[in-house]
């Protein structure tokens, strides 16, 4: 398709819906594109926000998992504990 057919779309913007919509736009070849921002520069900074969170959920499902660990552990003791005094008051019956 030639560029005079093509729709023309300006996006004023380049932060992350500005940067998200000319991706989505750009898949599409009747639209002619043009990305206007302040800066010369863009820092698709969701990509990095991303990995914080990513980073941060492990952190959290890992802390989750050993305090599930411990608390096994602690009930596992337990439970020896209260098997060892039935053990002993069936003894002494």
């Amino acid at each position: 398709m030639s560029i005079e057919n093509k729709k023309r779309v300006i996006i004023i913007g380049g932060g992350y819906a500005g940067v998200s919509l000319m991706h989505k736009l750009k898949t599409n070849n009747n639209c002619q594109i043009t990305l206007i921002d302040k800066s010369q520069k863009h820092l698709y900074i969701n990509i990095y926000q991303d990995i914080i969170i990513k980073m941060t959920s492990l952190l959290i499902m890992k802390n989750i998992v050993k305090k599930m660990e411990l608390s096994l552990f602690v009930m596992k003791f337990v439970i020896s504990i209260i098997n060892k005094i039935m053990c002993l008051q069936d003894k002494t019956i």
